[in-house]
């Protein structure tokens, strides 16, 4: 799981870093994890080409030390089914991972609100597998106990991570769609 969170973080670098922080001011805390930010739909431009320029919303930049703490998501497909799905939680110093947590998504139900979203699911997490919790640092970032939550993610084109909070769709990440795997990121 580990290697996963790395990889995430090195692969989506060196393509261009595009770690989205578009709504990172949180509108909901479900177990001291934020989801959703903004004021609703803050992100639509029509465009089908990703001009790879993120809006910055003012979150610490971490510069070119190589940390990163954010949430990622892998969900393979198998027609208009879900197979293996997983979500995460990772802390980064930029030469260990402090934390890193995952959740397997379970229970996917079809959502609906995101009217930009060309996928959007509501997934129940399950039991955690902890890889990495330097000091408590999982708890800290208030990552643990969290099995048992509901999340309702969508995908919109071309690239974009769509999270329900309140009832509202935001867009809040970096998010990858094909017939057979659905990746996503986002700082937190």
């Amino acid at each position: 799981m580990i290697m996963m969170s790395v990889l995430f973080a090195c692969t989506s670098n060196l393509s261009g870093g595009r770690w989205s922080t578009e709504g990172s001011d949180p509108t909901v805390e479900a177990g001291g994890v934020r989801y959703g930010g903004g004021d609703g739909e803050t992100e639509d431009s029509g465009d089908q080409q990703d001009s790879g320029d993120w809006q910055d919303s003012g979150a610490q930049d971490t510069g070119d030390s190589g940390a990163w703490t954010g949430q990622w998501g892998e969900i393979t497909r198998q027609g208009d089914a879900f197979g293996e799905a997983w979500m995460g939680f990772t802390q980064w110093d930029g030469t260990a991972s402090q934390c890193d947590v995952a959740y397997p998504l379970e229970n996917p139900t079809p959502a609906s609100g995101c009217a930009t979203c060309t996928l959007q699911t509501t997934f129940t997490l399950g039991a955690p597998e902890v890889e990495a919790d330097v000091a408590g640092a999982c708890a800290a970032q208030g990552w643990t106990g969290l099995q048992g939550t509901t999340i309702t993610i969508g995908h919109a084109p071309p690239e974009s991570l769509w999270m329900q909070a309140n009832g509202t769709f935001s867009a809040v990440g970096w998010s990858s769609l094909d017939a057979a795997l659905w990746t996503f990121e986002r700082d937190l």
